[in-house]
């Protein structure tokens, strides 16, 4: 397995780790700890609107995102904060 590029925790509230892959693809690890599964199942639905809209179609390889919630009830707010850091962290890296 590929060692991580970089990993962070955004506000408390999300662990990002991205890694250099051979396809990119986005890896969500939510715990029965977060709650039931309509909660659980709105944070993945939600994750997967917010990676969307990150442009890591633009790097020169594929990477692979993993998404680790921190907290429970997480708004979309916080989470589109947190994703908002991670796309800073990436363009400030220059990768």
């Amino acid at each position: 397995m590929n060692k991580p590029y970089f990993s962070f925790k955004s506000n408390n509230c999300v662990q990002f780790t991205l890694i250099k892959s051979e396809m990119s693809f986005l890896h969500m690890l939510v715990n029965k700890k977060f709650g039931n599964a309509p909660s659980r199942n709105t944070l993945k639905r939600r994750i997967r609107v917010l990676y969307k809209t990150l442009n890591l179609n633009s790097l020169e390889y594929a990477v692979t995102l993993r998404v680790r919630p921190l907290k429970q009830n997480i708004s979309f707010i916080d989470l589109k904060n947190c994703f908002h850091d991670l796309n800073q962290k990436i363009l400030n890296k220059g990768i």
